[in-house]
């Protein structure tokens, strides 16, 4: 059965836990960019093992246009 709380499959593809990518890079940034950042990549990792990959990728954009237009 798949622990869609604490390990959901979607993030769980490839070689590295998508959780510990996010954490990776996230740690260069300022903290509201941090979280940006982390939300669009959640957003991108998950894209193609999860519902619809053009919303997702849409998501994506939408945190990284909120990063681009922040002052």
């Amino acid at each position: 059965m798949n622990d869609m709380v604490n390990a959901p499959p979607h993030y769980k593809k490839g070689k590295f836990e998508a959780i510990d990518v996010i954490q990776d890079v996230v740690q260069f940034y300022p903290p509201v960019e941090a979280w940006l950042v982390g939300q669009a990549l959640k957003y991108i990792v998950r894209a193609p093992h999860k519902g619809s990959k053009a919303q997702d990728l849409a998501k994506a954009m939408f945190y990284l246009n909120r990063i681009a237009g922040m002052k």
